[in-house]
């Protein structure tokens, strides 16, 4: 209330084209003020159906997009019969329902290491995902959908700590294993799966992961991946920037030509997270 109240102020003074919010915790924030003020954007309720991994999920396997199945607990009981009544095989992933930047993600290899994956997601969240485990190279793709059309903004590769735990460590552009087929390919995934969701007018981002040949999608978001890649490593790489696309359509200005976010191949970047060390 008080960012709209905010938002409003702004409003009588300037032309106020809309809000942008670059994590996950921003962005039903982001919907309610854009909607209340008439701005485009994606409405409060996709945006939600959207943050919640079970809801999405279970749209995307009624929908045939290939996404891990997955069951939603609450108890440690609910954890070992879903396991077993769910046909899952370890190893598996447990994973908070609503958190953001891998916090909670666990692979488990056994029954104590789901139990303990169980508590380190109930830090984050109340409810608890239980989920297929996927090996593939993760690749963030990045996108807007603005009246149903969808403008690729650009692809990146991203590794992972090892497990137990999956916290994104470094990514680079180009993603040199992708061809251009195949990149294509895994837009096309990121734009239907956000589709059927009810996304529209807004960035997007898709968590992918690739191994022979095949996609699978893991959660999207109304909005760009963190601020490395999107104000970094694809303006870098490219010469084009999606926050600036994003903001011309904002304005309504006329976009005559898209970006190429493919790049020339001549500039390689890479981002790395440095994590403090962490006394036992």
């Amino acid at each position: 209330e008080a960012l709209l109240s905010f938002s409003k102020e702004i409003n009588r003074k300037f032309d106020f084209i809309g809000v942008y919010a670059g994590s996950d915790f921003g962005l039903l924030t982001v919907a309610y003020i854009n909607s209340s003020l008439a701005l485009s954007g994606p409405r409060p309720e996709d945006v939600k159906r959207a943050l919640n991994k079970y809801e999405s999920k279970k749209i995307w396997l009624e929908g045939g997009i290939p996404t891990p199945k997955m069951t939603l607990v609450k108890s440690e009981a609910e954890l070992k019969n879903s396991i077993v009544e769910g046909g899952y095989s370890f190893p598996l992933i447990v994973k908070p329902l609503d958190s953001c930047g891998s916090q909670g993600v666990v692979s488990a290899y056994n029954i104590t290491g789901a139990v303990t994956g169980f508590h380190e997601a109930q830090c984050y969240s109340d409810s608890v995902l239980v989920e297929e485990f996927f090996e593939g190279i993760g690749i963030d793709v990045n996108g807007i959908l603005w009246g149903g059309n969808f403008i690729p903004c650009g692809i990146a590769e991203r590794f992972f700590s090892n497990p137990p735990f999956h916290f994104p460590m470094k990514g680079r552009v180009p993603v040199s294993i992708l061809s251009e087929e195949v990149q294509r390919t895994a837009y096309d995934l990121v734009r239907d799966a956000c589709l059927l969701l009810g996304l529209d007018n807004t960035p997007v981002k898709g968590d992918l992961l690739y191994s022979n040949g095949k996609f699978v999608i893991l959660e999207v978001a109304p909005r760009f991946h963190g601020d490395v890649v999107t104000t970094k490593l694809l303006p870098y790489f490219s010469g084009s920037s999606p926050i600036q696309l994003l903001f011309s359509l904002l304005a309504q200005r006329s976009v005559r030509s898209l970006p190429n976010f493919k790049g020339e191949g001549a500039a390689v970047t890479i981002w790395k997270a440095i994590f403090p060390k962490i006394k036992e």
